[in-house]
């Protein structure tokens, strides 16, 4: 579909300012690829269900069994070309449209293995990270250098918000580290453009040689366009701005240790319950029933709102 004139605007508002309240809460901006192998995809539990009345299993993206939900990816067809060979992709694993940024900000760290969380490392990183960002790390506009407070921007709460669960218990333990990790990972980019300082030596003792956060807990928020086919039932109501097979899309992803999982989930709940509230949505938050999760999933929060243009009868 198109969007037009101020349909444009609306759109990218609505990024961000999503954008702007998610690195608000802690999570690091991510763009990421639209294209992955099947077999990550796979990995990443979005495989299309077996049907309730039959035993009868999916046999991948492409094959799907005879009693299987018809699958919502997009595969790209290979012509065995030398750019395929290049690229990775083949007839066994081919490239895929990714249906949400959750695939490729999971794939991130496939191989790796992550630090756990130590307190005492923690307050080392933020204290870095606060002498640091705005002296060594402010971005330069026009050769003028525009510097922002650390200590503004780890107080920058929501004190109007109704945490979900243990959503807030969980933003008090980590907000530092989060905010910090975001913040030291810009220092390196910047610092790799002028001259090594502490803020760089930091984020090299906390981060992979790409920058990217090594100790837990990573949150990110990924952006990129979303493909889906919306085959089969999904594809029935696709009207207007619902069931897209191709839009952008915001995700938040957390990495997390097992002790603190469910405080992470809540937490998401409750950027997304204060991010709708802002924006004037009536909402409601369904605990969805095993039937209804993902191979990849073992709890899951649904979020609804009202929307009377699509009301029916």
């Amino acid at each position: 579909m198109y969007w037009l004139g101020k349909g444009v605007i609306l759109e990218q508002a609505l990024v961000q300012y999503t954008m702007k309240r998610a690195i608000e809460f802690g999570f690091s901006p991510v763009s990421t690829p639209e294209l992955v192998k099947s077999s990550v995809i796979e990995k990443c539990g979005f495989r299309p269900r077996p049907s309730t009345s039959t035993s009868d299993t999916n046999e991948g993206l492409i094959g799907e069994g005879a009693g299987a939900e018809p699958s919502q990816v997009y595969v790209i067809e290979s012509g065995n070309s030398e750019n395929d060979i290049d690229a990775g992709s083949s007839s066994e694993d081919p490239l895929c449209l990714i249906g949400t940024s959750e695939i490729p900000l999971t794939a991130m760290y496939s191989d790796e293995v992550l630090s756990c969380y130590d307190a005492s490392k923690a307050q080392n990183m933020v204290r870095d990270a606060r002498n640091s960002y705005g002296t060594n790390c402010v971005p330069e506009h026009q050769g003028e250098k525009e510097a922002s407070s650390f200590d503004a921007m780890v107080a920058s709460e929501i004190p109007d918000s109704r945490w979900f669960g243990k959503g807030q218990e969980y933003f008090e333990m980590f907000k530092g580290h989060l905010k910090a990790n975001f913040m030291l990972e810009s220092c390196a980019v910047s610092d790799a453009k002028r001259k090594p300082t502490s803020a760089a030596a930091a984020a090299a003792a906390t981060s992979s040689s790409s920058g990217k956060p090594q100790v837990l807990p990573v949150a990110m928020v990924g952006i990129s366009k979303c493909y889906r086919s919306e085959a089969g039932s999904r594809g029935k109501d696709t009207k207007g701005l619902y069931r897209l097979h191709n839009f952008q899309k915001l995700e938040l992803v957390i990495i997390s240790d097992t002790a603190t999982s469910q405080k992470a989930l809540d937490f998401i709940v409750s950027f997304e319950k204060v991010l709708f509230e802002e924006l004037g949505l009536a909402i409601r938050i369904l605990n969805m029933p095993t039937a209804e999760l993902g191979a990849s999933s073992y709890c899951k929060f649904d979020i609804e709102a009202t929307f009377p243009a699509r009301t029916s009868g």
